[in-house]
């Protein structure tokens, strides 16, 4: 039997870049950090990060993790987590662009509802929503 995903699937729901649906955030995101200027993204913010280009790397940390996860679903154990190298902040709007693009291919055909985090397995849209309500933190900070 083919595991086809339904309507309440985080694989069915993903969608694609610039549609509606639980990622539109982070596309909403990555289209702000494209075109904002260094000085914006350098500009102070108050709260939990520094800056605006803090609040983009945030995200993109949050994609990179994910995304392995979801990519290591399927092993035993949790995979090695890698460190995302930290760009110049004009880079930032290509590399959310890259993270946002494997996520979504991540997700769309994750093989198991059950993928690996930090802090152990998690379902997928839990993992899911958890990006998408990063994506939204961060696009109001932006």
């Amino acid at each position: 039997m083919i595991d086809t995903p339904g309507a309440d699937d985080p694989r069915a729901a993903a969608g694609s870049p610039g549609t509606a649906g639980p990622l539109a955030a982070v596309d909403a995101v990555v289209a702000t950090a494209r075109r904002l200027t260094a000085a914006r993204l350098r500009a102070p913010l108050s709260g939990p990060v520094a800056t605006r280009a803090d609040a983009a790397r945030l995200l993109a940390r949050v994609l990179a993790t994910s995304g392995q996860g979801i990519e290591a679903a399927d092993e035993p154990e949790p995979p090695r987590w890698r460190t995302l190298p930290e760009l110049p902040d004009l880079g930032l709007g290509d590399q959310l662009a890259v993270l946002a693009h494997d996520f979504r291919r991540a997700v769309t055909t994750a093989a198991s509802a059950l993928v690996w985090t930090p802090d152990g397995r998690a379902p997928l849209a839990d993992v899911v929503r958890d990006v998408a309500a990063t994506a939204d933190e961060v696009g109001r900070m932006l």
